[in-house]
């Protein structure tokens, strides 16, 4: 049974709204969930951001919010997986991650160079997805990124 603690993302939301020298911040899901299973990790991060914007919303918070999830490393640059995401291209030493913002989303997607995938946005029809491959060292780290805007 994976327990999400709701009191762990309020409280995680309550210290980004109101610490004005916060710009940015990002907690993995495992921060927000107990007995985190591989197979059922694309389905927890899921829920765990919909439970986060929710939340901003309720409340009538002003921040971007961003479920990332990471691929596997490459050693060349690659563009993002044709098919939707499956468990072999995903990292599996790095959790999903959430990522919240204090500026505008399209600001955020710019600066990052996130490339649209319209292709998966057929299948996450919630979710605006993108695609993001930077050169780290010798090695390229990939994420999708999705968005509910």
């Amino acid at each position: 049974m994976i327990g999400i603690s709701i009191n762990k993302i309020n409280n995680w939301i309550n210290n980004f709204v109101t610490n004005t020298t916060v710009q940015n911040d990002q907690a993995d899901i495992d921060y927000f969930c107990k007995n985190l299973n591989g197979k059922r990790l694309l389905e927890v991060a899921f829920n765990i951001y919909d439970i986060i914007v929710k939340e901003r919303d309720k409340n009538c918070h002003n921040f971007a919010v961003l479920l990332d999830v990471s691929l596997r490393h490459t050693k060349y640059k690659k563009k993002a997986p044709h098919n939707f995401i499956k468990r072999r291209h995903l990292n599996k030493l790095i959790p999903p991650g959430i990522s919240v913002f204090k500026k505008d989303i399209h600001k955020i997607i710019e600066e990052n160079g996130l490339e649209p995938l319209p292709r998966y946005n057929k299948h996450y029809k919630k979710y605006k997805c993108y695609y993001s491959c930077k050169q780290d060292g010798e090695f390229y780290d990939r994420f999708i990124v999705f968005i509910k805007l």
